[in-house]
């Protein structure tokens, strides 16, 4: 688990840094989950609606690997719909995500 090959390990700075980037990706999503949630309260959308976009968020960010989401260009976002469909995500996924860009 902590080596790079069979018998290159991973020094014990190498491993602290992967355990900081592991959390900080943690922290970053529930950062943005919560304001998503917050935009989302200010709608008058169900609690499942809004539940539903915040996933949505919460995926296209990970895919992005947390990209400041103000830099986040349409290519991007139709690069991801591509994606989806490739993967063969259902039409109403595609259609949620969609609406909620």
């Amino acid at each position: 688990m902590f080596e790079k090959q069979e018998s290159e390990k991973y020094s014990e700075e190498e491993i602290k840094d992967y355990i900081r980037q592991i959390i900080q990706k943690y922290k970053i999503e529930i950062i943005l989950k919560r304001e998503m949630l917050a935009f989302l309260d200010q709608t008058d959308f169900a609690y499942k609606t809004k539940k539903c976009y915040a996933a949505v968020w919460i995926y296209f960010m990970r895919e992005l690997n947390y990209k400041n989401p103000t830099s986040i260009t349409n290519e991007e976002i139709r690069q991801y719909l591509l994606k989806m469909r490739k993967n063969n995500c259902s039409t109403s996924s595609i259609n949620n995500t969609i609406r909620h860009y």
